[in-house]
């Protein structure tokens, strides 16, 4: 363990709030061994500490630091600092980075390859779900990294879209890596840590509150290139996350939808504000193409840009879909295990049914189900027959 990531966490207890003022402090003093040397009286001059603060960074008690770090190492969990070279250049560059990020999985390689973000709402329709379920496919399978907060909803379909294809997605959590939340994705994000990483910048055993959402969306634009706003309402924790995006200096996009329903206003407003619409995944690949040519894969030349969404989702839809399909029949009880909740939303799945009937009959919301329907497909237990998301069971367990 390097000292300098003992300073780091040290630093990073000293605020109520993680990562809000941390990186302003060390330009400021102009680094991290200049801050901490400071004397007390230039640290009440610089005027960007409470008085709380103030006392905890005179102070200079680490043994709070050192409990994190031990306990961090007992939970096999990573600890990145800004010096760490697989910190994310990307994220280093905003002018508010985290000063420590927990990471489960592994980010060494993440600087390598473009990562986009895919945000929206929780509360999440049937349709939504399986657009963004596609759409994060489609880029996956084009050598996009997918970024997302690994809520329930638009953020389960983007993490499992790209775990489905073969990808890599981050997570970016808005709690401690040691809690279980949200727990219906319990699966899932042991599933994206083996297929990338889920990082937070709060301490293991961090409770989520109604502060630490918007203080991680920050980071979640932070490492993308742009962000792409799905379902979301007027007032949303996605359109935080694509006003922090303008303020980074990516791209925004948002998904282009006919219905003028409360789940899109939000998606609408970023529109009309100039935003860049989404239909397909060609819509966000040719914005990056010319800029990584030896990274993004392309099958087909882009398509135009039509007014109506349906045409170009009719013409690809065998392009698009995307399957888990085991062509070697599984026996009764399957040898990898699913979560009592994956089974229930198994038992819902009565021939061939889409997600809105599975939500109905298992009287879930769309982001429960998404969730143990992903768990069940890499288990092998459903296939994903087109590009609608029609399920049905494997043939070994069809009565």
């Amino acid at each position: 363990m390097m000292y300098n990531e003992r300073i780091y966490v040290w630093l990073q207890s000293c605020f109520h709030h993680a990562g809000t003022k941390a990186a302003a402090a060390i330009h400021h003093f102009g680094s991290v061994s200049k801050w901490v040397g400071a004397v007390e009286t230039d640290l009440r001059l610089s005027g960007l500490f409470t008085d709380r603060e103030l006392f905890l960074l005179i102070k200079k008690d680490l043994s709070a630091a050192d409990q994190v770090i031990d306990r961090c190492f007992k939970l096999g969990i990573d600890i990145l600092t800004p010096e760490n070279p697989r910190y994310p250049a990307l994220l280093r560059q905003i002018p508010n980075y985290p000063l420590v990020l927990y990471v489960r999985g592994d980010l060494s390689d993440f600087d390598e390859n473009p990562a986009v973000a895919i945000v929206g709402t929780r509360n999440a329709t049937p349709g939504g779900v399986a657009f963004v379920q596609t759409l994060a496919a489609d880029l996956a399978k084009a050598g996009m990294q997918i970024v997302s907060g690994g809520a329930l909803g638009i953020d389960t379909a983007a993490h499992a879209g790209a775990v489905l294809a073969g990808g890599k997605t981050v997570m970016v959590a808005g709690c401690g890596l040691n809690m279980d939340y949200p727990k219906p994705n319990r699966a899932l994000k042991q599933l994206i840590a083996a297929h990338g990483a889920v990082i937070s910048e709060f301490p293991p055993d961090t409770q989520p509150n109604k502060f630490t959402f918007p203080i991680r969306n920050r980071i979640i634009s932070g490492l993308s290139l742009g962000v792409i706003v799905a379902e979301a309402g007027e007032v949303s924790g996605s359109l935080i996350t694509a006003s922090r995006a303008l303020e980074q200096n990516r791209d925004v996009f948002a998904v282009k939808l006919e219905e003028n329903r409360s789940y899109y206003r939000g998606a609408k407003k970023l529109l009309d504000d100039g935003a860049i619409p989404v239909w397909t995944s060609a819509d966000v690949l040719r914005e990056y193409i010319h800029l990584f040519p030896h990274k993004l894969r392309l099958e087909t030349q882009f398509p135009k840009r039509e007014v109506n969404r349906k045409k170009p989702e009719a013409e690809n839809k065998e392009k698009r879909a995307v399957k888990a399909v085991s062509s070697e029949p599984i026996p009764e009880e399957p040898e990898t295990p699913v979560s009592d909740h994956a089974r229930a939303i198994l038992a819902a799945v009565n021939g061939e049914n889409g997600l809105d009937e599975i939500c109905e009959s298992a009287g879930l919301s769309a982001g429960e189900v998404n969730c143990g329907l992903t768990e069940l497909e890499m288990a092998g237990l459903i296939i994903r027959e087109t590009a609608q998301s029609k399920f049905t069971k494997h043939p070994a367990l069809r009565s």
